[in-house]
């Protein structure tokens, strides 16, 4: 949107924007750019915290997953014992 308001501003608008009008217009432009630059960064900033949380979650997973398989390698030794 702010390289559109640039591109208007700077070819069909241009003979329409004088004085104070002109002012106006290229802080509404500055404000669409650094709104697009926050929202960058708050969506970096939330991608980051949800690739964190994926990662413990995976972490998570794969440890209950080779406690679940020990826990299985155990009980098979313990019958085998057992038997004999």
């Amino acid at each position: 949107m702010a390289s559109g308001l640039l591109i208007w501003g700077q070819t069909v608008l241009h003979p329409h924007l004088g004085g104070f009008i002109f002012l106006v217009y290229w802080a509404v432009c500055l404000g669409f750019t650094l709104a697009s630059i926050f929202l960058a960064f708050v969506d970096a900033r939330v991608m980051l915290r949800n690739i964190k949380m994926d990662r413990v979650l995976l972490a998570k997973r794969a440890k209950q997953g080779i406690e679940l398989e020990d826990a299985r390698q155990r009980s098979n030794i313990a019958e085998s014992t057992i038997s004999n």
